[in-house]
């Protein structure tokens, strides 16, 4: 006979949520207002969009119910372009720190014929890529139905295009700008920056220490620098190791990481 199963084996067998409605996008009438019900067998949450530029005035309740399920309601009063974006909800006992979250989705769009593109942070103007790596420029429209052109300077740049994120490709780097045209108005983004980090698998790297040999209880200082390479985890081994870095007397430890132009 085997053993009644754990509550946290039970918790990994949970399927995933259930949103209402059940689409995996929904357009809304700007200014309108619209709700989104989850039900889970545990306690659940919403992740949602967030602008810098805007409220996005969404609020989130509990919903007793006589289902035995888990219910959390999300409304938003007065849509806007802002609120144009991915709605998941999740297990809460599923969610670890600086993890993808896993759960169900559902995409809203806001159309605005004022504003063509979901605002963003000015940190999502900066796409950093790993040399030949490809990237996406994050300019999404609150339409769906809204075609989108990208620009490197006078030129267009052909690449796939996703309405939920935006364009998807190989890109040199340079400044990006996102075109859309709304009922005849034209609609420009501000200039997507891309920056290319450099990775080479040839180590430029110097190590050095003031001198070599140590009298016992004196500080021991050594310096690592990596040099025309910008994407490097450096880490230490040493005798009697604790955590890497700078050795003190009394068997402290100390590390110390940052960067420098070589130049």
């Amino acid at each position: 006979m085997f053993p009644f199963p754990g509550p946290s084996l039970i918790l990994c067998q949970l399927s995933l949520p259930s949103i209402l409605p059940n689409d995996n996008e929904k357009v809304v009438q700007l200014n309108s207002s619209f709700s989104l019900r989850c039900f889970g067998e545990s306690e659940v949450s919403w992740q949602y969009p967030m602008s810098e530029e805007e409220n996005p005035n969404v609020e989130i309740r509990n919903e007793e119910n006589n289902s035995g399920l888990f219910v959390k309601v999300l409304e938003v009063v007065s849509a806007s372009a802002a609120h144009t974006g991915l709605y998941t909800c999740y297990y809460n006992h599923t969610q670890m720190e600086e993890s993808e979250i896993e759960g169900r989705r559902i995409y809203i769009y806001v159309p605005d014929p004022d504003v063509a593109f979901v605002p963003l942070g000015m940190t999502d103007y900066l796409v950093i890529v790993e040399d030949d790596d490809s990237a996406i420029i994050p300019c999404r429209t609150t339409d769906p139905e809204t075609p989108v052109t990208l620009l490197s300077g006078d030129n267009v740049v052909h690449a796939s295009y996703d309405s939920r994120q935006g364009f998807n490709g190989t890109f040199t780097v340079g400044p990006y700008i996102c075109e859309a045209t709304v009922r005849g108005k034209k609609f420009q983004t501000i200039p997507f920056n891309v920056y290319a980090l450099k990775a080479t698998s040839e180590l430029d790297l110097e190590m050095e220490a003031l001198k070599t040999v140590y009298k016992s209880g004196e500080l021991i200082v050594v310096t690592c620098a990596v040099f025309n390479n910008e994407v490097v985890d450096l880490q230490w081994t040493y005798p009697g190791q604790v955590v890497g870095g700078l050795m003190a007397p009394g068997g402290m430890v100390w590390a110390q990481q940052g960067s420098q132009d070589p130049s």
